[in-house]
């Protein structure tokens, strides 16, 4: 497992990605797994508070036929088009070009919040619902998330309630330092 939760300078992405796959190599790893999450385009937006289940909210990249055979085969929509950056396109890209097996899950996330620095557990438990599906022997219960978004949302709308009822109640300050 490697996880990171910074962003890598764009000058270093590509021997990251490298090392990672020549270890994999020396050390005889299937495949590699990356999970990601893109955002909602402008026009698109919803609310953290949607609980749809929509099929395009999770699609799956595969470097090769078989990665994405394996992502058709737990019921991953493959991505038709589209510009997968960052690590996980770095990864993807050098390993098609290698010829590694390797796939990528990744769950629409944001909407009116993104950039908040708000965590999407809905994205994380339908990213953890495909991944139930590649590891057999290995439940993975997506319950939890689900909980901890129903907890952050309802903390949401609550500081939200509190902000629109505080606006209504303040004075306006002058427009001028004397005023």
């Amino acid at each position: 497992l490697v996880a990171s939760e910074i962003q890598i300078s764009p000058d270093l992405k590509l021997p990251i990605a490298s090392e990672i796959l020549d270890w994999m190599h020396e050390t005889e790893a299937g495949m590699a797994i990356m999970i990601d999450s893109y955002a909602h385009g402008e026009g698109q937006k919803h609310s953290i508070f949607d609980e749809d289940k929509r099929p395009d909210t999770v699609v799956g990249i595969g470097s090769t036929e078989k990665s994405r055979e394996i992502l058709e085969g737990i019921g991953t929509s493959l991505l038709k088009q589209g510009v997968v950056g960052g690590m996980t396109g770095v990864m993807l890209g050098e390993s098609r070009r290698r010829k590694v097996d390797s796939l990528a899950i990744i769950a629409e996330s944001g909407g009116e919040f993104s950039g908040g620095g708000i965590p999407d557990a809905r994205a994380a438990a339908r990213i953890i619902e495909c991944l139930d599906g590649l590891l057999p022997a290995v439940k993975l219960d997506p319950e939890p998330l689900l909980e901890e978004a129903k907890r952050i949302e309802g903390q949401i709308r609550e500081m939200m309630a509190l902000h629109l009822n505080s606006e209504s109640d303040v004075v306006s300050a002058p427009n001028t330092m004397y005023g």
